[in-house]
């Protein structure tokens, strides 16, 4: 969930589709890396430290492209005005080379979800798989 989202009620303030461009950025860090950032705290407590925290990044940042990574500080930044809409993120250059890529990424996502939500106590050999350990 966005900054902006968990905090707009305590701030009364709005927030717009960039919030969205978030989750498009959070997804991706979710799928290179088998779980969302702060996974491992209690769901109440990573809502809590998600407005605190800098903005998260990939754990292991020598294992994907620079294209990858300019992909990501274009849709996780904490500052909604220099975040990127939806328009300016196909500049990427990660989309230059293949504009379907979204389209792949939320279907994998997709089916990930599905394999998870059905074979729950097979995940560590899942995780295995799209490791390739």
């Amino acid at each position: 969930m966005a900054p902006e989202v968990i905090t707009a009620e305590d701030y009364n303030t709005n927030y717009d589709e960039k919030a969205d461009i978030w989750s498009i950025g959070i997804t991706c860090i979710e799928m290179a890396e088998c779980a969302p950032p702060l996974y491992d705290l209690h769901p109440m407590r990573a809502l809590f430290m998600i407005p605190k925290n800098k903005a998260p990044t990939l754990s292991k940042k020598g294992k994907w492209s620079k294209d990858f990574h300019d992909f990501l500080t274009a849709t996780i930044n904490k500052n909604v005005k220099k975040r990127s809409d939806a328009k300016s993120l196909l500049q990427v250059c990660i989309f230059q080379w293949n504009s379907n890529l979204f389209i792949y990424l939320f279907i994998f996502k997709k089916i990930l979800l599905l394999l998870f939500s059905i074979h729950l106590c097979y995940l560590p050999k899942i995780q295995k798989v799209l490791l390739w350990n």
